[in-house]
């Protein structure tokens, strides 16, 4: 049985997400920091997109404002057509769960479960029934290469297993977004060239790839990278426009 979701982007849709004259600040004043400063963008189908800046420069906040996970000081997101800015971003919760896949830095797995049981959990809450829930769990663990860790929980699990099973989480279901921050940090070159591969297989017509990374290595896959300092947008490299 398949998820009951939100209506999908429909077919040539300009962008998944779209922010417009972005700032986050932090603090009071004087003492005012802005993390993210005046930042209109989009984030297109299509494309794997990456997001690139030295430490600080605003990047994971930013990508979490983009999620509707951090709230904005000023501006305005629309997420898959949504505006999620304001009071709307009670909004945010419904379409992540069905249209947003994560990668977090940190894996953010469950400890008490196995690799395969980290990734049905949540495809049962993007509403798949048991049997299909691993099924599909099991299917995206194997595309990472972790057919063989399935029974595995966490603790038992390199640093570079766990962020696959994070990575395989992201991918079940078919999120029409994938949004990664440092997805590739904690794999070898080699696991990091073989998952940047598979993030690339997921851009289509209705669906991107948002990864926030240092990792140069990425690069020659992306179709588009962002590069940000001080919180602003100083580069738009779109290598097909």
């Amino acid at each position: 049985m398949g998820a009951a979701a939100i209506p999908t982007p429909q077919s040539g849709i300009a962008a998944l997400v779209k922010s417009e004259h972005l700032s986050k600040v932090y603090g009071e004043p004087p003492l005012q920091t802005a993390v993210v400063n005046d930042v209109s963008v989009e984030i297109r189908p299509n494309q794997l997109t990456l997001l690139m800046g030295p430490s600080g420069s605003g990047k994971t906040t930013l990508l979490m404002m983009m999620a509707g996970l951090v709230a904005v000081s000023s501006g305005r997101i629309e997420l898959f057509g949504n505006d999620i800015t304001g009071e709307n971003i009670a909004k945010a919760p419904s379409i992540r769960r069905h249209e947003l896949g994560f990668i977090f830095q940190h894996y953010n797995l469950f400890p008490a479960l196995t690799a395969l049981e980290n990734v049905a959990e949540v495809l049962r809450l993007k509403g798949f029934a048991g049997k299909s829930a691993y099924a599909q769990a099991k299917q995206s663990l194997k595309a990472v290469g972790l057919g063989h860790r399935l029974d595995h929980r966490p603790s038992k699990l390199s640093g570079g297993e766990q962020q696959r099973v994070a990575i395989a989480r992201a991918l079940a279901g078919n999120p029409s977004l994938i949004i990664g921050d440092e997805p590739t940090a904690a794999l070898d070159t080699r696991t990091g060239q073989t998952i940047t591969a598979l993030l690339k297989q997921v851009v289509g017509p209705q669906r991107g790839v948002l990864l926030v990374t240092h990792d140069p290595r990425l690069e020659p896959h992306a179709d588009r990278i962002l590069r940000i300092e001080d919180g602003r947008i100083i580069a738009d490299e779109d290598k097909h426009a």
